[in-house]
């Protein structure tokens, strides 16, 4: 058996993390300009999360079902863990490989993943629209154009606030252009939840919003996250995962092409917001 394995990062598809932010890939002309006036989802130049442990699962893991019971990973063996979290940054299609201690499964065939990570996402991104479009709030000369982009601006899921000032439009590309961060308190909008699913090949995702002890959180409100310090994801293999004596590696593949979405009404922009990041994990 190999007890040492590479890591690689690399992009691909197979397992989605919901977002309430969810929404359809943008649409684009001949010349690569979005056409869409309403919600839609897109590629963002940087896109960062922060992950605390990845694991593989013979069995389906029990997501927390309340405040006091933690989940149960028993079926589940950890793959990677930063015990202080590492940012994971794709820029351009291309990611960075997080820093902390990745361990070999034993032998055998894993059904499910599972994930923690933090509730937090940060997206930098600038975009063409096909024609001009509105900013919420946005300042003198950031009002409108077709060119839009993100600025430095902290934002709640669920808020009492419009996020004005998150987004600028003009002409052309203006120096603003900054990092939005999105902290993820809630997977209802306005309606306070904690949990998500997602169809997904193989099955469905669960997600949930957790404490660093892997129970559920509670006490979110407006611009607040309450006890949430975690997000805890699971989700089945289309194919299971294989390891073998003969295994020397774990791919961790991730894709970000709708990873921003566009918080967008009437072709007035108020945010971009975070979307849903694909995962995949595979022995080599």
């Amino acid at each position: 058996m190999n007890n040492r394995l590479f890591f690689m990062l690399i992009l691909f598809a197979g397992w989605i993390v919901p977002n309430l932010a969810w929404s359809a890939a943008c649409s684009v002309n001949g010349s690569g300009q979005i056409t869409d006036t309403e919600w839609c989802g897109h590629e963002p130049t940087n896109y960062t999360m922060t992950i605390y442990k990845i694991g593989l699962c013979t069995s389906e893991p029990t997501l927390p079902p309340n405040t006091s019971t933690a989940a149960d990973l028993s079926m589940c063996s950890t793959v990677f863990e930063s015990t202080t979290g590492t940012e994971v940054t794709i820029t351009d299609g291309v990611g960075t490989a997080p820093s902390g201690t990745f361990t070999r499964p034993p032998n055998g065939a894993y059904s499910h993943a599972y994930a923690v990570i933090a509730p937090v996402f940060k997206i930098r991104s600038n975009i063409t629209f096909s024609g001009s479009r509105t900013a919420t709030g946005g300042a003198a000369g950031e009002t409108s154009g077709a060119v839009c982009w993100s600025k430095t601006h902290t934002a709640y899921s669920r808020t009492a606030s419009n996020n004005s000032g998150a987004v600028g439009c003009a002409s052309t590309l203006g120096a603003t252009l900054g990092t939005t961060t999105i902290n993820q308190n809630n997977f209802g909008g306005q309606s306070v939840s904690y949990t998500a699913t997602a169809s997904v090949p193989g099955g469905t995702m669960s997600a949930v919003l957790a404490t660093s002890d892997l129970k559920l959180a509670s006490g979110a409100a407006n611009d607040s996250f309450g006890t949430i310090t975690r997000i805890l994801a699971s989700t089945p293999f289309a194919t299971s995962a294989t390891f073998a004596d003969a295994s020397t590696g774990i791919s961790l593949q991730i894709k970000t092409s709708e990873g921003s979405s566009l918080n967008m009404s009437n072709s007035e922009i108020g945010l971009f917001d975070s979307g849903p990041f694909v995962m995949k994990i595979a022995s080599e």
